[in-house]
């Protein structure tokens, strides 16, 4: 069931994609959850449901510059991934 949090971020993903920004619905809670093992304390609610359910390219809204969240999916890792075994 999606929660007030999660509506508030879909509403917050429509805007920015309104804007040009190539965002889009995928499941990463299970990459949140390894990088939010590395910090020392919990992120925000809205963070999470920001992060675990959406992945995007770094970019500035409100005078607020947000880093990338890309998945491991994307071309450019699979580039990186070939690049690597070539290597090999």
């Amino acid at each position: 069931m999606s929660t007030a949090t999660d509506k508030l971020i879909d509403s917050f993903a429509a805007m920015v994609r309104d804007h040009d920004v190539p965002i889009r619905a995928e499941d990463n809670k299970s990459r949140f959850e390894l990088f939010e093992q590395k910090l020392p304390k919990r992120m925000p609610q809205s963070f999470e449901s920001f992060l675990s359910r959406y992945s995007f390219p770094a970019f500035d809204v409100l005078g607020i510059t947000l880093f990338g969240w890309d998945s491991d999916s994307n071309k450019y890792h699979r580039r990186s991934l070939s690049a690597q075994e070539q290597l090999v």
